[in-house]
């Protein structure tokens, strides 16, 4: 996750988070969301769904990883999809900025990012 962030954002500093969830509103009114750095993805029509669904999946993602010992190539994927990349793109200063200063969850009105702590 530090080396995502470090990469996007140029800085050398550290965030103490294993994951970022992020939900945002499509064009088509739908809310899609991904997780960072596991390229975990799920759309459908309310945020609440979407963040419900993701974090079942991260759960599950997590689980998996520490049972085959955190295989580096899955610790961290980059996002595979152009959206979600350009959605990235735009909020990751701002993600980092506000993880740096312990603030996990940001609320705005189309987009919604969650961070977890590590296991």
């Amino acid at each position: 996750m530090n080396a995502i962030l470090k990469k996007l954002t140029g800085s050398k500093d550290t965030v103490d988070y294993s994951s970022v969830m992020v939900v945002y509103k499509t064009d088509e009114s739908t809310w899609r969301g991904f997780v960072v750095p596991y390229d975990i993805t799920y759309e459908a029509d309310s945020k609440e769904q979407v963040r419900e669904v993701l974090n079942s999946m991260i759960a599950s993602y997590c689980e998996a990883l520490h049972q085959y010992n955190n295989p580096a190539h899955l610790t961290e994927v980059p996002l595979s999809d152009k959206d979600d990349e350009k959605k990235w793109s735009k909020i990751s200063w701002d993600v980092f900025m506000n993880l740096k200063k312990s603030v996990s969850k940001i609320e705005q009105t189309d987009y919604y990012v969650e961070a977890q702590l590590p296991a």
